[in-house]
């Protein structure tokens, strides 16, 4: 549910008012996305941690986005619009934490790492072929091929000392907690 009644902040539970009786007035991303700027104003003069975890699903069972723009001329099933959609409010939203940290001069100081916890939909979703999410690669989510476990991690760090690479490096999430602080 996009729009839910409620969200959890830090083990306290908050309303979203605008979503009561059924009404769609406050989307659940738009709101974690706003509450991660304020974060970021709130703490940018020390060092922090944050961590922006979007709720958005890109299977094509359960999506939702307030429209469907730019897709929505497309001639393309909705579902496929939809996830479109989603996608590309992930970038814009990325987009605004990456402007907030420029803005309160921290982003030279910030690594910044984009990754997700699972492959792309499996065939029983109902998910298409249309945007190849795993390339030439085998298998979706669920499936122990490389298309369903292997996923993008991209890692910016403006002011590293460190040149710009690209990497075929395997990676486990269970190696992220050891390799920040390591460069911490």
């Amino acid at each position: 549910d996009f729009y839910p009644p409620t969200l959890w902040r830090n083990g306290d539970q908050f309303a979203l008012t605008g979503n009561r009786d059924g009404a769609k007035t406050q989307y659940a991303p738009d709101v974690i996305v706003d509450a991660a700027k304020r974060f970021i104003d709130a703490e940018c003069k020390r060092p922090f941690f944050l961590t922006v975890a979007f709720p958005m699903t890109i299977s094509g069972k359960g999506q939702e986005v307030p429209d469907l723009n730019p897709y929505a001329d497309q001639d393309w099933p909705t579902a496929d619009k939809t996830r479109a959609a989603m996608i590309t409010r992930v970038d814009r939203y990325m987009g605004q934490i990456v402007q907030r940290l420029q803005e309160r001069r921290v982003l030279n100081r910030t690594i910044i790492i984009i990754t997700s916890d699972r492959g792309p939909p499996s065939a029983a979703e109902g998910a298409a072929d249309r945007f190849l999410p795993t390339g030439t690669l085998r298998g979706r989510q669920g499936e122990l091929y490389e298309g369903g476990i292997r996923v993008p991690l991209i890692v910016s760090w403006p002011g590293s000392p460190l040149a710009p690479a690209e990497s075929d490096l395997r990676f486990g999430m269970w190696a992220l907690l050891p390799t920040l602080c390591d460069l911490t």
